[in-house]
């Protein structure tokens, strides 16, 4: 069967996405059609022989999902200690668009994008949108686990650098101290362990004081992560609105 399908590949009229992929995936796919499929943009208007509109749309919803569950799968087993808010922060900083446009250029997708989207103006975040959609086909050819391991090695592993966004995208601390810098305010973070649960890893719990006046806590498997909490519930709470 594997070796029909590469005679239908090397007879196939767009069996060049397949080549042009096979160094951005790490394998030959064998399904012109349907990897062709990622990158067809909604304004090209294109249609089936039914009159149904031929674009990554749908492919992009499933892709969404898919990326979305498996990363959160990664992040449950790599971070065993920590909350439900900390591994939702984390998969929402990975599957931002801005994010995903990033990853999208970092494993190469920029030229084959370019050269089948068809389109001068796909918009700003078409790159991040191929890659939902990529990811789509790969578990429709491939499968789930063949997906899960694929985005695992190629793209997380590789190109996610999570210590990384820890500091630069969850960093509650800092935007609180430099509005107190700021607007002349005294801030302190006090932190102590938090003895009253059960849990066998630490947990400490930080109080946030602006100016003499409490102002919130927030809890965390370390020092670091109660701070960062406590920053992230004083910022957003109803009356913070006035912190900017």
């Amino acid at each position: 069967m594997l070796g029909r399908d590469y005679i239908k590949l090397f007879f196939h009229k767009e069996k060049a996405v397949c080549y042009d992929l096979k160094s951005v995936l790490g394998y030959l796919p064998l399904k012109p059609d349907l990897y062709l499929s990622a990158f067809i943009n909604r304004g090209q208007r294109l249609v089936d022989g039914n009159g149904m509109a031929l674009n990554n749309e749908r492919l992009e919803f499933l892709g969404d999902t898919i990326l979305s569950t498996i990363i959160a799968d990664y992040l449950y087993h790599q971070f065993p200690c920590k909350d439900e808010g900390f591994l939702s922060q984390m998969r929402s900083c990975i599957v931002k668009r801005k994010k995903l446009n990033e990853l999208s250029q970092k494993i190469g997708l920029d030229e084959a994008i370019q050269k089948y989207s068809n389109t001068s103006n796909p918009g700003k975040n078409f790159n991040g949108n191929v890659l939902e959609a990529l990811t789509a086909v790969i578990y429709i050819d491939k499968g789930f686990e063949f997906t899960h391991r694929w985005l695992i090695k190629n793209l997380i592993q590789k190109h996610i650098a999570i210590d990384e966004l820890l500091t630069t995208e969850i960093d509650f601390k800092s935007r609180i101290i430099e509005w107190a810098q700021k607007s002349h305010k005294i801030i302190r973070f006090e932190s102590n362990e938090d003895n009253s649960g059960n849990s066998r890893c630490p947990v400490f719990i930080c109080s946030i004081v602006i100016d003499g006046l409490f102002k919130g806590t927030g809890k965390g498997f370390s020092k670091k992560e109660a701070e960062q909490n406590a920053a992230q519930y004083v910022l957003t709470m109803e009356h913070s609105t006035k912190l900017g």
